[in-house]
């Protein structure tokens, strides 16, 4: 949260995981309940406010039909017991991996064996060398284009805030007002 005291404006800015977590809705409820206690001048509480606000839309992500964010589906409780879910059994699911990494390996293998197309006999008449001149000869050139991609346009969408890409590639997003 950035606090110009002189323009008497409030901006918050979300990046990463915030971005999906803090709608527009949601960042202008957070913006309204900040500027009520720095209007006042009452800074403290403002950023308090904020960080109440704040962390309790990060325990909860927006419902995707509620566009304004103030829906709550997801809880980071359960998220963490996906991860559990995924953990399960960790053993079992890297040994399946690790020999279908071998089975392809092998397979690639097998397939690409190389054949010798030439070998000493190749050059031997006789048994002696029939070598008559000696040519490297240059048979083909090939090039392949690709066409740089676009860059294309980012919002975030109806479950986070709107959101654009800095100059260094990372993705940003917020809102703000006066107090």
């Amino acid at each position: 949260m950035l606090i110009n005291m002189e323009e008497r404006e409030v901006w918050i800015s979300t990046s990463g995981k915030a971005i999906r977590y803090l709608s527009d809705t949601r960042i202008d409820n957070i913006v309204t309940a900040v500027t009520s206690k720095l209007s006042s001048g009452n800074y403290y509480d403002g950023c308090v406010a904020f960080i109440n606000k704040t962390s309790d839309y990060m325990t909860y992500l927006p419902t995707s039909s509620d566009a304004g964010g103030s829906g709550m589906t997801t809880t980071v409780g359960e998220a963490a017991s996906l991860s559990e879910k995924l953990l399960y059994a960790m053993p079992v699911k890297l040994g399946i991996a690790a020999a279908a990494a071998v089975l392809v390996v092998c397979i690639l293998r097998m397939k690409n064996k190389s054949r010798m197309t030439v070998d000493s006999t190749s050059y031997m008449h006789d048994n002696q060398y029939d070598v008559n001149r000696r040519v490297d000869t240059y048979l083909r050139t090939s090039r392949v284009r690709h066409e740089k991609p676009k860059p294309s346009e980012s919002s975030g969408g109806s479950s986070g805030g709107s959101s654009h890409s800095g100059s260094g590639g990372h993705t940003f997003g917020g809102g703000g007002g006066r107090f």
